[in-house]
């Protein structure tokens, strides 16, 4: 068990840094061929991990301690995230609190940089911005010469070429971490990890992402900024859903922000009392041993969040996309001169209608399976579904 727990933690360091390394390159990259705007924002998100903690920290310490506690200076090792989110897993496996906030540190890269940056690489891509051997490999796929794609891409080239590849990298990298962070958050914490469990939660999680990510970023590609009013609208729901279910405002706020591309959070217990981003006003005393009755509402209490967190999507994302299909296809509104819309996207209206439009339904009718397989089986079968949330000691 000792050496598959090693194996886990270095697992966990190696898609870490492997996302933070792959964003802050890609970033680079688009900024240095000429695409700052673009650069720049992905850099941004690779900061805001850290800027988070470092508000967290400092917000605890004058919540609770005041601005000259014996803890106010803790948010110094924060300005190295990365480096120290790598200390704190290493040491986790051998000490607890140590292993709790690198918990709470790798979730903040997972739910906010990597479910960003898969996003806005998707949207960027989507715009045309492509760098290196990324844009001569679709130009080479929309001009459809003669050459078969595969054997282009197997084709004898330099290693500058499949590193031009960068922004493909950086989205796989990012769903990897994402959805790593989510089977952790929400499943790795739990007495009796199984690989059964793994089997039907990966698929729901996986699903969950593909349906939502991918109607986020081509809602953004098409509605612009406004594609923050259904996004808002999932915030939203997501944290009356956990004030329904009784959990403290600053958790619901956190909770809810993390569930705009899975759900997070749904069977973990209030926050304790020095959790930075979700308080709790009293201090918490929970039990060791629960009884029936506990967990039978506790299990009802996870349902009730995953059926509305299911629900509120189908209705948002659905009206949201069924509306962009009407202006795609019955109006004026993207049509170009030539009669196409490349000037909002380099995708062809035939590829969104054939492919990506019943792709999304797909990953959400695979979603809607998933959570119901997910609902009569790990949440009827175990017992320990509620966590213990995050400390920072």
């Amino acid at each position: 068990m000792g050496a598959i727990k090693h194996l886990g933690t270095i697992s966990l360091i190696v898609i870490f840094v492997v996302d933070v390394f792959l964003d802050i390159s890609c970033g680079v990259e688009l900024i240095l061929n000429d695409h700052t705007f673009w650069g720049c924002l992905t850099l941004v998100l690779v900061l805001c991990p850290g800027l988070v903690a470092v508000l967290g920290e400092v917000y605890k310490c004058c919540l609770y301690e005041g601005c000259c506690g014996r803890n106010a200076t803790d948010w110094i090792y924060l300005l190295i995230y990365p480096l120290f989110t790598i200390v704190m897993m290493a040491l986790g496996s051998i000490h607890q609190p140590c292993d709790r906030e690198a918990m709470y540190l790798r979730s903040l890269e997972g739910f906010l940089t990597a479910a960003g940056q898969l996003i806005l690489q998707l949207v960027v891509l989507g715009r045309g911005v492509l760098i290196h051997s990324l844009a001569s490999l679709v130009n080479h796929l929309i001009t459809g010469t003669q050459e078969h794609p595969g054997q282009h891409f197997l084709a004898d080239k330099p290693l500058r070429w499949y590193w031009g590849l960068i922004q493909l990298y950086v989205i796989i990298s990012s769903f990897i971490s994402l959805l790593q962070t989510a089977v952790h958050f929400n499943e790795w914490e739990k007495k009796r990890p199984s690989l059964w469990r793994l089997l039907i939660t990966i698929p729901y999680f996986s699903s969950t992402i593909v349906y939502r990510v991918s109607a986020i970023a081509l809602l953004s590609l098409f509605y612009y900024q406004y594609v923050l009013i259904p996004v808002g609208i999932i915030v939203v729901f997501n944290i009356v859903s956990f004030k329904i279910l009784g959990l403290d405002l600053p958790r619901s706020i956190v909770y809810g922000v993390c569930s705009i591309t899975l759900p997070a959070g749904y069977n973990r217990c209030k926050a304790p009392k020095l959790q930075p981003l979700g308080y709790s006003c009293d201090e918490v005393r929970y039990q060791t041993e629960r009884s029936p009755e506990q967990l039978d509402i506790l299990k009802e209490r996870s349902k009730r969040f995953l059926a509305l967190h299911l629900i509120f999507g189908a209705l948002v994302f659905g009206i949201s996309l069924a509306l962009l299909w009407v202006m795609l296809n019955f109006s004026q509104l993207y049509i170009d001169e030539d009669g196409g819309i490349q000037k909002t996207t380099i995708i062809p209206l035939e590829i969104i209608n054939a492919y990506i439009f019943p792709g999304i339904l797909a990953a959400f009718l695979s979603s809607t399976v998933f959570t119901g397989v997910y609902c009569c089986t790990i949440l009827c079968c175990f017992e320990e579904e509620y966590i213990y949330p995050l400390t920072i000691h």
